[in-house]
């Protein structure tokens, strides 16, 4: 009678064992056909392609821009749930056809950025530079027109925006230049130019790359990288061969990912974790404090767009362009403060949209964790808009 029903439990378990096999096996099938692994990644490159712009770049004749957008390009993203239209004009913005002269009686102002100024998974209308264009031009006073040009580049720096300025802008005769900026501007740049144009463009110039040698301040990055260990734990399920699943299994992936999403949002747990936490804390480190390497680099870089501001008279401003995490982590915003401080003190024109932007549903607000959505784009377009009535920038020409 024992050994009956000790083969009834272990036919049972294997029947189980069987049927959990099965369905795994049937997961990881669909998962793979469907892609549904990739539909819920959390990720810089959007799995929807919104920034595959191979067919937008062109490697530049200017060595300091690296590469540029390649004038008459067309790219359609359709994606099913995002359609957006990229048109590269004659002249190499994403832009409306323009005259290089600018005609009479307009206010010129040139957007410099990477791809959150460039608008992903936006039509033109709707990126910050045009809504900007549209404020500017609904109160402007008789005989006067606003034209914003929106030449945000994805994968560009801050060295690039200044050589954009020096090398196509000024030909333009613009009336003021605002540069957009984001944190990972100190980033080393081959991790955002190698989606698009790396394979093709060899070595990037030295002085395009805020930090050759690696991190600065290590000390400084060792710390702020260190974690408190509940964050991570908590929700934790004790799942066996963890990293062999992550590696291999597109099922696991999925799972693990809706699993995160489901207790990001009943407040378990932080909505930053893992490797997407490392990277901001890195990018943090970065401009925690006056002495790193990146900060050093960055000032540069501010000096000489203030040098260039001197030589053509034209005033030039800065607009900070947060991430996600920018506006949901708990800590103190050490790297904005330090970026409106040093500003302030220099005398820059400096914009912070976050305090609008946090009024609002910060998820709403992107398309992915680096990129503005439609709204997103409106209200760091109202937040300009706002500083730059209040301030003496906007002198009819």
């Amino acid at each position: 009678m024992e050994s009956d029903k000790s083969r009834s439990y272990l036919m049972s378990l294997l029947a189980l064992l069987i049927s959990v096999g099965i369905f795994l096996a049937f997961g990881e099938v669909v998962t793979r056909i469907l892609k549904l692994d990739e539909s819920t990644r959390l990720v810089m490159i959007n799995p929807e392609g919104i920034l595959d712009f191979k067919g937008l770049h062109q490697i530049s004749d200017d060595p300091q821009r690296v590469y540029e957008l390649r004038p008459g390009a067309r790219l359609e993203l359709d994606s099913g749930s995002r359609h957006a239209l990229y048109a590269i004009n004659s002249l190499g913005f994403r832009d409306e056809e323009f005259p290089e002269e600018k005609p009479e009686g307009v206010f010129r102002i040139l957007m410099l950025g990477d791809s959150m100024t460039f608008g992903p998974a936006m039509n033109l209308g709707q990126t910050y530079p045009k809504v900007l264009e549209e404020l500017l031009n609904e109160s402007a006073e008789a005989g006067l027109r606003f034209q914003v040009i929106n030449a945000g580049v994805s994968g560009y720096n801050t060295y690039q925006e200044l050589a954009t300025w020096c090398n196509v802008g000024v030909a333009l005769d613009p009336d003021l230049v605002i540069v957009g900026f984001c944190v990972n501007d100190v980033d080393d740049p081959r991790r955002h130019v190698d989606a698009h144009t790396l394979e093709t463009l060899g070595g990037l110039p030295e002085e395009m790359i805020p930090n050759p040698g690696g991190v600065g301040g290590e000390d400084t990055l060792s710390s702020t990288l260190q974690e408190s260990p509940g964050e991570e734990a908590r929700g934790r399920l004790p799942i066996p061969f963890k990293g062999f699943l992550r590696e291999h299994s597109a099922f696991y992936s999925f799972l693990v990912r809706r699993y995160d999403a489901l207790l990001k949002t009943l407040g378990i747990r932080d909505p930053i974790q893992g490797e997407l936490r490392q990277q901001y804390q890195e990018m943090d480190a970065k401009l925690a404090s006056y002495d790193t390497v990146e900060w050093q680099w960055l000032a540069k870089q501010w000096d000489d767009f203030e040098s260039l501001s001197e030589k053509t008279g034209v005033p030039w401003a800065v607009v900070l362009l947060p991430w996600q995490y920018q506006l949901q982590r708990s800590g103190p915003p050490v790297p904005e403060e330090r970026l409106s401080d040093y500003a302030h003190e220099r005398g820059t024109f400096y914009v912070d949209p976050r305090p609008v932007l946090s009024e609002a549903k910060v998820s709403g607000l992107f398309v992915d964790m680096a990129h503005f959505s439609e709204e997103g784009h409106r209200l760091v377009a109202e937040s300009l808009y706002q500083a730059l009535r209040g301030s003496d920038l906007l002198v009819s020409p």
